[in-house]
């Protein structure tokens, strides 16, 4: 997929379901946060305290990067899917999670996250070009597109669900 991307892109012809793509990027997810969480950890091994907070803050980092992934690949099969692509979901998930291995690898590393950043998502466009049947601009619209609605996405998704569970914390008053 790295080297030879488009040889990977003729050759892929394998069916799997909604599973597997999104377990693989949740281990893309697990290898961008764990160097980082072994960071603090090893930083903060002399206070029970520290030490337990880096221990959230990294699996804060897991859930919110596997969440975000997981409203991105749903943005991009609705942007693609509105631009021509008639693929099903799965090939949408496949062509965003094998290249997030790339995306998301190296993403500590500042500079360096950078440059496999921008060649992870050049891989998803032509992975989505191929696996969806629609041009590479198409396929670039549609990552970019969802790629900057991931984060309001994200704000509206948490203000609903906040809503949600203050009112039902809400005591409220006595009934007249």
């Amino acid at each position: 997929m790295v080297t030879e991307p488009d040889a990977f892109i003729d050759q892929y012809d394998e069916d799997h379901g909604i599973g597997y793509p999104i377990k693989f990027v949740a281990l893309s997810v697990i290898a961008m946060a764990l160097p980082i969480t072994l960071l603090m950890v090893l930083a903060n091994l002399s206070s029970p305290a520290d030490l337990r907070a880096a221990a959230i803050i990294g699996a804060a980092i897991v859930l919110i990067g596997f969440v975000a992934s997981i409203i991105e690949m749903l943005l991009v099969h609705g942007v693609v899917y509105a631009l021509g692509g008639r693929e099903g979901s799965v090939s949408t998930f496949e062509a965003y999670a094998f290249p997030s291995a790339v995306r998301l690898g190296l993403a500590w590393i500042p500079l360096v996250n950078l440059a496999v950043g921008f060649y992870g998502l050049y891989l998803q466009i032509k992975t989505l070009a191929s696996f969806q049947g629609v041009s590479s601009g198409r396929s670039a619209v549609a990552l970019v597109f969802a790629s900057l609605l991931v984060l309001p996405t994200m704000v509206i998704a948490i203000a609903v669900i906040a809503a949600f569970f203050l009112e039902l914390g809400g005591g409220g008053g006595a009934p007249v």
